[in-house]
């Protein structure tokens, strides 16, 4: 009888261990996926960023202010004919 109880102790401190280590690994799979996530957020981002500074650098350039005015405003000069081509 008292070696069922020490197997069963044995096997009870076995299984918590078990599972206390196995909620362990899945929270750090759970955890690199965010911080994946994240660094891709953070790439985009900083992608984003340098193209900001890139424009705002270029803010007093004539072709970029015509640029923009075309793209955004999609304005053109006088008598200028525009083809816009819808997908």
């Amino acid at each position: 009888m008292r070696r069922w109880a020490l197997l069963l102790l044995i096997l009870a401190v076995i299984g918590g261990v078990t599972w206390v280590y196995l909620a362990k690994v899945l929270l750090i799979h759970r955890l690199r996926g965010e911080l994946a996530a994240r660094e891709r957020e953070e790439r985009a981002l900083r992608e984003r960023r340098e193209k900001l500074i890139s424009l705002w650098e270029r803010r007093d350039d004539p072709r970029t202010l015509e640029e923009w005015i075309r793209k955004v405003l999609h304005w053109g000069y006088p008598g200028e004919v525009r083809v816009v081509f819808v997908r």
